[in-house]
């Protein structure tokens, strides 16, 4: 039996992979860790939540760029 995701189980997926994106750039900011190793999970972070809302497109490689 082959069991298909819903797309609510994707949403939640995907916003659950965003969640622990965000607590990752959290974490290395605030423990003093390299900037563009944060602003790489935070920009992970970023695409994930507009994947799992909807959003069509791509953001830049590097926000703000």
């Amino acid at each position: 039996m082959d069991a298909k995701p819903t797309i609510a189980d994707l949403d939640a997926a995907l916003s659950a992979a965003a969640i622990a994106c965000a607590d990752k750039a959290r974490e290395v900011a605030e423990s003093g860790g390299y900037p563009v190793t944060a602003e790489a999970w935070a920009i992970a972070a970023t695409e994930l939540a507009f994947a799992a809302k909807g959003v069509p497109g791509a953001l830049p490689a590097r926000a703000g760029k």
